[in-house]
């Protein structure tokens, strides 16, 4: 049970972290970089645009997963008015984050909000990590090496589940194909001892009938 619940505990905590908008660096100016963030800004700004409807589904998931980090951000979660978070959604998530303007190759650093976001949800019903989500952490550690950003203790915490669970489940694999090639490995042919009173019964009974056709021989003769 307890590795069963450690277990959830390192796929379900980074998709918490990243579902609080925590970030996972901050910008020059100071402003935390978060990938909800990230995405909302992008989102908001092709609604504004007139790229994207307001309805549409990519808006709509968007609001879904900044919903309950706006709620945490405001001064009493408890008393907001929950339709007026709903509604501003988008906008509330994408401030102060003008300073993202300053950062270089913002499409590494949207892809890899992406990949992160969608390899941690994935993460969760197949009980294992995703390569995705992998694959979006190593984009944003380059994102952060070339822009000369500090990660932040959250994203360190989330890099580490990840490894740590692919390190766990390397270790069940090996497991399980050395269990295989043990049980598909036939075992060496070992003789049959019989017991040392069945031995020299049929030693004796052996030399009986050498005796016994030996006088038959004998008179014969």
């Amino acid at each position: 049970h307890s590795a069963m619940l450690a277990r959830a505990v390192r796929l379900v905590g980074p998709f918490l972290i990243i579902l609080a908008q925590s970030p996972f660096s901050h910008t020059v100016n100071g402003a935390g970089i978060s990938p909800l963030q990230v995405l909302a800004r992008y989102a908001n700004a092709q609604v504004k645009a007139g790229v994207m409807e307001d309805s549409s589904g990519l808006v709509y998931m968007c609001k879904c997963l900044v919903f309950p980090g706006n709620l945490l951000r405001q001064p009493n979660p408890f008393a907001a008015e929950m339709q007026v978070v709903w509604a501003s959604g988008l906008v509330l998530a994408s401030e102060r984050t003008e300073s993202y303007v300053g950062i270089e190759q913002q499409e590494v650093l949207l892809g890899a909000c992406w990949c992160i976001l969608f390899g941690v949800i994935v993460s969760i019903p197949m009980r294992r990590i995703h390569v995705l989500a992998l694959f979006g952490y190593s984009l944003f550690g380059c994102l952060l090496f070339a822009n000369k950003f500090m990660p932040t203790a959250q994203l360190g915490t989330a890099v580490f589940c990840a490894l740590h669970e692919k390190h766990e489940a390397a270790n069940l694999q090996r497991e399980k194909d050395a269990l295989a090639n043990q049980k598909a490995t036939p075992a060496p042919a070992v003789a049959e001892k019989l017991p040392k009173g069945a031995e020299g019964a049929n030693e004796s009974a052996g030399g009986s009938s050498k005796k016994g056709s030996s006088k038959k021989a004998a008179k014969r003769d």
